[in-house]
């Protein structure tokens, strides 16, 4: 294509030089419809290609959706059971022998969007997530809301 727009630069216009010049310009006009042809198909490959990956894409964000969601476990907690909370702030002071769970903990109220309701030993019931917690088999001791205390007279 380039060859023919530099053929037709120093190319001198004449009586008989104007049939070649519609001659070389309907050359030129077809070379271009073909390359045109050409970019469109390219196009369309690539287009089939872009579509074709994102297919593929769609495809493994399922199955990875599906490894995720099967790894979460269902725990299930009832008012009084006895948990221990996982403390996630542990990792900026990482210890060897440093307990990433603290507890004991019981429920006080479970709500259905997942969150859960614990009191401790001392300070007000608060609420964490359910996948936080997990069931404290140890032995557990009461925790008395309610002190009764005897005064004598003295």
């Amino acid at each position: 294509m380039v060859v023919y727009v530099q053929w037709l630069k120093f190319y001198k216009v004449g009586t008989t030089g104007c049939l070649y010049t519609k001659m070389l310009m309907s050359l030129l006009r077809s070379a271009l419809n073909v390359r045109n042809k050409m970019e469109v198909e390219q196009l369309n490959e690539l287009d089939k290609f872009r579509f074709k990956a994102y297919e593929s894409l769609a495809i493994y964000k399922e199955k990875l959706k599906k490894w995720h969601d099967a790894k979460i476990l269902k725990r299930e907690f009832r008012v009084g059971d006895w948990v221990l909370l996982y403390n996630s702030q542990l990792r900026l002071f990482p210890r060897k022998l440093k307990s990433k769970w603290s507890g004991p903990f019981r429920v006080a109220r479970v709500f259905t969007n997942g969150a859960i309701e614990v009191e401790g030993e001392e300070g007000p019931t608060f609420k964490v997530n359910r996948q936080r917690l997990k069931l404290y088999y140890g032995d557990y001791h009461e925790i008395s809301l309610i002190e009764v205390v005897y005064l004598e007279d003295a």
